[in-house]
Protein backbone atom coordinates (compact mmCIF):
# COMPACT_ATOMS: atom_id res chain seq x y z
CA UNK A 1 0.00 0.00 0.00
CA UNK A 2 2.94 2.62 1.04
CA UNK A 3 4.72 2.11 -1.85
CA UNK A 4 2.09 2.10 -4.31
CA UNK A 5 1.18 5.10 -3.07
CA UNK A 6 4.55 6.92 -3.17
CA UNK A 7 4.68 5.73 -7.04
CA UNK A 8 1.60 7.09 -7.84
CA UNK A 9 2.57 9.85 -6.09
CA UNK A 10 5.82 10.01 -7.97
CA UNK A 11 4.32 9.72 -11.16
CA UNK A 12 1.68 12.15 -10.53
CA UNK A 13 4.58 14.61 -9.73
CA UNK A 14 6.18 13.67 -13.06
CA UNK A 15 2.80 14.11 -15.27
CA UNK A 16 2.40 17.37 -12.99
CA UNK A 17 5.79 18.61 -13.96
CA UNK A 18 5.84 17.33 -17.82
CA UNK A 19 2.27 18.81 -17.82
CA UNK A 20 3.96 22.26 -16.49
CA UNK A 21 6.89 21.92 -19.08
CA UNK A 22 4.19 21.27 -21.94
CA UNK A 23 2.32 24.72 -20.94
CA UNK A 24 5.85 26.54 -20.55
CA UNK A 25 6.84 25.07 -24.27
CA UNK A 26 3.45 25.90 -25.91
CA UNK A 27 3.84 29.31 -24.11
CA UNK A 28 7.22 29.50 -25.51
CA UNK A 29 5.88 28.71 -29.30
CA UNK A 30 3.42 31.51 -28.90
CA UNK A 31 5.56 33.93 -27.83
CA UNK A 32 7.76 32.81 -30.73
CA UNK A 33 4.96 33.58 -32.72
CA UNK A 34 3.67 36.84 -31.12
CA UNK A 35 7.19 37.79 -31.44
CA UNK A 36 7.69 36.70 -35.59
CA UNK A 37 4.43 38.50 -35.81
CA UNK A 38 5.48 42.04 -34.11
CA UNK A 39 8.67 41.74 -36.00
CA UNK A 40 6.75 41.24 -39.54
CA UNK A 41 4.80 44.24 -37.99
CA UNK A 42 8.03 46.53 -37.40
CA UNK A 43 9.04 45.89 -40.76
CA UNK A 44 5.70 46.65 -42.73
CA UNK A 45 5.42 49.61 -40.71
CA UNK A 46 8.93 50.56 -41.58
CA UNK A 47 8.25 49.82 -44.98
CA UNK A 48 5.31 52.69 -44.74
CA UNK A 49 7.01 54.80 -42.79
CA UNK A 50 9.61 54.77 -45.41
CA UNK A 51 7.23 55.13 -48.39
CA UNK A 52 5.30 57.92 -46.65
CA UNK A 53 8.40 59.80 -46.23
CA UNK A 54 9.43 59.41 -49.60
CA UNK A 55 5.72 60.55 -50.69
CA UNK A 56 6.35 63.36 -48.18
CA UNK A 57 9.46 64.48 -50.08
CA UNK A 58 7.87 63.69 -53.39
CA UNK A 59 4.25 66.21 -52.44
CA UNK A 60 7.30 68.89 -50.88
CA UNK A 61 8.68 68.88 -54.14
CA UNK A 62 5.49 69.19 -56.07
CA UNK A 63 3.94 72.11 -53.71
CA UNK A 64 7.42 73.59 -54.12
CA UNK A 65 6.92 73.58 -57.66
CA UNK A 66 3.56 74.56 -57.88
CA UNK A 67 4.02 77.87 -55.76
CA UNK A 68 7.07 78.79 -58.37
CA UNK A 69 4.40 78.00 -60.86
CA UNK A 70 1.77 80.09 -59.82
CA UNK A 71 4.36 82.62 -58.75
CA UNK A 72 5.64 83.03 -62.28
CA UNK A 73 2.06 83.13 -63.26
CA UNK A 74 1.31 86.13 -61.21
CA UNK A 75 4.78 87.44 -62.49
CA UNK A 76 3.54 86.61 -66.13
CA UNK A 77 0.31 88.63 -65.48
CA UNK A 78 2.14 91.84 -64.12
CA UNK A 79 4.49 91.86 -67.31
CA UNK A 80 1.81 91.32 -69.35
CA UNK A 81 -0.24 94.36 -67.79
CA UNK A 82 2.68 96.39 -67.71
CA UNK A 83 3.53 95.57 -71.48
CA UNK A 84 -0.06 96.47 -72.16
CA UNK A 85 0.33 99.98 -70.42
CA UNK A 86 3.10 100.71 -71.94
CA UNK A 87 2.51 99.96 -75.44
CA UNK A 88 -0.69 102.08 -74.93
CA UNK A 89 1.40 105.17 -73.41
CA UNK A 90 3.82 104.71 -76.34
CA UNK A 91 0.60 104.67 -78.85
CA UNK A 92 -1.77 107.14 -77.41
CA UNK A 93 0.93 109.88 -76.06
CA UNK A 94 2.32 112.03 -78.17
CA UNK A 95 5.93 111.69 -79.74
CA UNK A 96 7.47 113.63 -76.86
CA UNK A 97 7.24 110.46 -74.47
CA UNK A 98 9.10 107.97 -77.17
CA UNK A 99 11.95 108.91 -75.96
CA UNK A 100 11.13 108.23 -72.31
CA UNK A 101 8.93 104.87 -73.14
CA UNK A 102 12.15 103.64 -74.94
CA UNK A 103 14.27 101.72 -72.42
CA UNK A 104 11.43 100.24 -70.97
CA UNK A 105 10.08 99.06 -74.46
CA UNK A 106 13.76 97.54 -75.11
CA UNK A 107 13.65 96.21 -71.58
CA UNK A 108 10.56 94.56 -71.79
CA UNK A 109 11.33 93.15 -75.84
CA UNK A 110 14.78 92.30 -74.57
CA UNK A 111 16.30 94.66 -77.78
CA UNK A 112 19.82 94.25 -78.87
CA UNK A 113 22.05 97.66 -77.79
CA UNK A 114 22.15 98.27 -81.80
CA UNK A 115 17.91 97.78 -82.08
CA UNK A 116 18.00 100.23 -79.23
CA UNK A 117 19.96 102.34 -81.40
CA UNK A 118 18.27 102.28 -84.28
CA UNK A 119 14.91 102.67 -82.18
CA UNK A 120 16.43 105.90 -80.62
CA UNK A 121 17.86 106.93 -84.21
CA UNK A 122 14.19 106.87 -85.56
CA UNK A 123 12.60 108.29 -82.48
CA UNK A 124 15.15 111.29 -83.09
CA UNK A 125 14.37 111.58 -86.92
CA UNK A 126 11.05 111.39 -86.50
CA UNK A 127 11.26 114.62 -83.79
CA UNK A 128 13.62 116.35 -86.19
CA UNK A 129 11.24 116.18 -89.15
CA UNK A 130 7.93 117.29 -86.88
CA UNK A 131 10.21 120.10 -85.56
CA UNK A 132 11.34 121.31 -88.93
CA UNK A 133 7.59 120.67 -90.68
CA UNK A 134 5.66 122.25 -87.34
CA UNK A 135 3.46 118.98 -87.96
CA UNK A 136 2.26 116.52 -85.14
CA UNK A 137 3.46 113.03 -84.45
CA UNK A 138 0.74 111.48 -86.83
CA UNK A 139 1.43 113.26 -89.54
CA UNK A 140 5.33 113.15 -89.40
CA UNK A 141 4.66 109.09 -89.58
CA UNK A 142 2.49 109.61 -92.62
CA UNK A 143 5.11 111.72 -94.08
CA UNK A 144 7.80 109.45 -93.59
CA UNK A 145 6.06 106.42 -94.65
CA UNK A 146 5.50 108.21 -97.75
CA UNK A 147 8.87 108.55 -98.30
CA UNK A 148 8.81 112.63 -97.55
CA UNK A 149 12.52 113.91 -96.01
CA UNK A 150 12.76 116.87 -94.29
CA UNK A 151 14.85 119.49 -95.63
CA UNK A 152 17.41 120.04 -94.36
CA UNK A 153 17.98 123.49 -91.82
CA UNK A 154 18.02 127.00 -93.43
CA UNK A 155 21.84 128.06 -93.29
CA UNK A 156 20.96 131.61 -92.69
CA UNK A 157 23.55 133.79 -91.42
CA UNK A 158 21.02 135.42 -89.17
CA UNK A 159 20.03 132.42 -87.49
CA UNK A 160 22.23 130.99 -84.33
CA UNK A 161 23.59 127.69 -85.12
CA UNK A 162 24.83 127.29 -81.71
CA UNK A 163 21.91 126.70 -78.09
CA UNK A 164 19.75 130.30 -77.43
CA UNK A 165 22.23 132.82 -75.64
CA UNK A 166 21.54 132.41 -71.54
CA UNK A 167 20.46 136.16 -71.42
CA UNK A 168 16.93 134.83 -73.67
CA UNK A 169 13.79 133.37 -71.35
CA UNK A 170 14.13 129.06 -71.65
CA UNK A 171 11.58 127.34 -73.28
CA UNK A 172 7.74 126.56 -71.64
CA UNK A 173 7.49 122.90 -69.71
CA UNK A 174 5.34 121.14 -72.40
CA UNK A 175 4.49 117.04 -71.87
CA UNK A 176 7.91 116.47 -73.14
CA UNK A 177 8.86 117.86 -69.40
CA UNK A 178 6.99 115.07 -67.49
CA UNK A 179 8.82 112.41 -66.15
CA UNK A 180 7.90 109.14 -67.49
CA UNK A 181 6.95 108.16 -64.15
CA UNK A 182 4.09 110.57 -64.29
CA UNK A 183 2.76 109.24 -67.60
CA UNK A 184 2.99 105.54 -67.08
CA UNK A 185 0.62 103.91 -64.36
CA UNK A 186 2.63 100.73 -62.61
CA UNK A 187 1.70 97.49 -63.27
CA UNK A 188 1.08 95.59 -59.89
CA UNK A 189 3.15 97.49 -58.29
CA UNK A 190 6.70 96.21 -59.19
CA UNK A 191 8.78 98.01 -61.47
CA UNK A 192 10.42 95.70 -64.11
CA UNK A 193 14.31 95.98 -64.51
Amino acid sequence: GGELGRQISEEDRLLSAAHSQAQRENELVRARAYALQLRDKAREFARRDAKSRTQVVRLTERVDELSRQLERGANHVAIHDYIKNVTLKLFTMGDEVQPALLPMVATLMQFAPEETAAASAAIKKRQSMMRMLGVSGNAAWALEALGVTPLPPPTNSLLPSSPLPDWLPPRPAGPSAQNSADVLPAAAGAPIA
